[in-house]
């Protein structure tokens, strides 16, 4: 692929119009987002084929997950029904091997408006206690190890295992002050 330099915006001149230049550098960037999304549409279409078996495919053609997944489901907290489903990032962090879960606060995000970007936030294993195990979500048991999103078919998650933790939690994001636990891969507030 060429690289790109940075050119000043000369796109306009008297008169209204725009340069040959400008013309074909427009040109040049559709067609590369063309090429590119057409790319995306193919590898999307082989994924939802045979999702086990594209796991390395996404990731050399520039896939979304190059981590371990964990897919919480949100449960309201009377009448028992799964709100939302989650997507978090699981890793290990450090020589010792601790494990890292990266959320999303939903309240953050839904009620007070923040970007997604800045509602993430992590729980480390040495800081609060929760359990791991590679066995897929009660939920899920007849689909193993994949996930459909029931909102979203074209949305395809290998889960990594189960989470479990017992002691809630809460947002650390400033005027939040949402609560969870974690049972089974279910998200519970409070």
């Amino acid at each position: 692929m060429p690289v790109r330099q940075a050119t000043a915006p000369q796109a306009l001149v008297r008169g209204g119009t725009t340069t040959s230049a400008y013309d074909r550098q427009l040109h040049d960037q559709r067609q590369d987002t063309h090429r590119r999304r057409s790319a995306v549409d193919q590898m999307r279409a082989i994924k939802r084929l045979d999702p086990q078996g594209t796991v390395f495919k996404t990731h050399a053609l520039g896939g979304q997950r190059t981590h371990a997944s964990i897919v919480l489901a949100m449960k309201h907290p009377k009448d028992n029904q799964i709100l939302d489903w989650m997507v978090c990032e699981f890793s290990e962090q450090g020589k010792d091997g601790d494990l890292l879960l990266v959320m999303c606060c939903p309240r953050c995000v839904f009620q007070l408006g923040r970007p997604m970007g800045e509602a993430q936030f992590h729980i480390q294993e040495a800081n609060r206690k929760f359990y791991f195990t590679p066995a897929p979500p009660k939920w899920n048991r007849e689909f193993g190890h994949i996930w459909r999103n029931p909102k979203d078919p074209n949305e395809v998650v290998t889960i990594a295992g189960t989470i479990d933790m017992p002691e809630w939690g809460h947002c650390p994001h400033l005027g939040c002050r949402w609560r969870f636990t974690i049972e089974d891969s279910i998200l519970y507030t409070g």
